[in-house]
């Protein structure tokens, strides 16, 4: 957490990078049976195996009742393997970089303005992005085509999203 210098209400930032790198990972279900290995094919969910790389970086600046807040995420490639299966071939999952964003204002920090409007006093104004690069997951067999039940309408429905509130304390 850093602080800026300046008269007035202290203002603050924070950053944070995590990367997750995956060495291994297998289940054992159970003795005799084989070993699902979730870097190299098996899956256990509807986005493929594990990804051997994850990113995850938020942070935000505070300054005298504005804010600004930001998250990202990145998840590597996958695939499923489809051998074994009569007619199924192997899912290819991208990878994805997601970036969320928030700012906001406390209008009870934003000089006299709550003394003309007392309305304001205790209210705050905010504007959120979701998924601020519209990116999703796309998934490929074989062939380049994408399975129907893998159609961006159904793993992403949203898409980006716009949001704009208005909170007030009474």
């Amino acid at each position: 957490m850093g602080m800026m210098p300046g008269g007035g209400p202290p203002s603050r930032w924070q950053i944070a990078l995590y990367h997750t790198y995956r060495l291994q990972d297998e289940i054992l279900i159970a003795p005799g049976v084989p070993v699902l290995d979730l870097l190299n094919g098996s899956a256990t969910s509807s986005l493929g195996g594990s990804p051997q790389h994850e990113l995850s970086l938020n942070g935000g600046v505070f300054h005298k009742g504005m804010g600004l807040r930001f998250e990202g995420t990145y998840r590597g490639a996958t695939r499923a393997d489809g051998s074994g299966l009569p007619g199924s071939s192997d899912l290819y999952f991208s990878d994805q970089f997601s970036l969320n964003s928030f700012l906001f204002i406390s209008l009870d920090q934003r000089g006299d303005l709550t003394k003309k409007i007392p309305f304001l006093k205790g209210s705050r104004i905010a504007f959120r992005v979701q998924n601020v690069l519209n990116d999703y997951i796309k998934v490929r067999d074989n062939n380049g085509a994408t399975p129907l039940s893998y159609q961006r309408g159904f793993l992403d429905p949203e898409g980006r999203v716009f949001e704009l509130s208005f909170r007030k304390r009474f």
